[in-house]
């Protein structure tokens, strides 16, 4: 059993190095499991005892073998019930006009070919060829995610007016923007005290440290290019679920 977020110290229990403390859903107070938690493409096997199980991350199956009760499996990101027709991220999305994914939209390129993004920024995309996006959303976006970011639920919210994150002030006229790797607020209850992050990038924040500030980074969403090795104003990181996958052998490359 674990608690990392306990309120008082005394009470915290703290899950050994590459082990993560999983709390049970809708259940406010309660102790987690210490459990070794993998991404998408990690060997997986939640039948083993629970000293040896290995899980896979929020929103990934452990997919086993047929026929093969007990043995490993991968973890693989799996369709919505009811898209399992619609299409998976760079397989074109053009025929379906949907995406199995979570949280996924069918964008357009151009008129022969679209894909499934979370989000699609019109214009030429680096590391492809030199026909721009339309990014027109060809059907709707498939539910069960949550693709808004912190500064983005604020910002949509008008001066005033509370929100899941409190209440929004006005950006002072004048005050300077965070830049890349550069500390910021945009929680804070005091609105003297927030500090937001130049356009583009997101305030990320430190897990299990609540009143912590964060970072400004650049944080980019499946299938875009990342690099995590580069200085900190420079570096491109990967949202929430996804990993920067490097090259074998090429050690600081996208």
């Amino acid at each position: 059993a674990c608690n990392d977020v306990a309120i008082l110290p005394a009470f915290r229990t703290y899950c050994a190095e590459g082990l993560t403390c999983d709390y049970p859903e809708n259940t406010p107070g309660a102790s987690g499991m210490c459990k070794k938690i993998v991404g998408y493409g990690y060997k997986c096997n939640t039948a083993l005892p629970p000293a040896e199980a290995v899980y896979c991350s929020t929103g990934l199956q452990c997919e086993i073998p047929e026929n093969m009760p007990g043995a490993s499996g991968i973890c693989k990101q799996t369709a919505v019930p009811g898209y399992e027709h619609c299409s998976m991220p760079g397989e074109g999305c053009m025929s379906t006009m949907c995406c199995k994914l979570p949280g996924m939209t069918c964008f357009e390129k151009n008129a022969h070919w679209g894909d499934c993004m979370e989000t699609c920024v019109p214009g030429l995309h680096e590391g492809e060829d030199d026909k721009p996006w339309t990014c027109k959303e060809r059907g709707e976006r498939t539910p069960g995610k949550e693709v808004l970011e912190e500064k983005e639920i604020l910002d949509a919210l008008v001066p005033g007016e509370k929100g899941p994150l409190g209440e929004k002030e006005p950006l002072e006229q004048g005050k300077p923007l965070a830049a890349s790797g550069e500390a910021c607020n945009d929680v804070a209850l005091l609105a003297a005290f927030r500090t937001y992050c130049a356009e583009g990038l997101t305030c990320d924040y430190p897990e299990n440290t609540p009143g912590a500030s964060g970072m400004c980074k650049k944080i980019v969403g499946y299938g875009y290019k990342c690099n995590t090795a580069l200085p900190p104003a420079e570096a491109v990181y990967c949202s929430t679920g996804l990993q920067c996958e490097i090259p074998e052998n090429m050690p600081g490359a996208s």
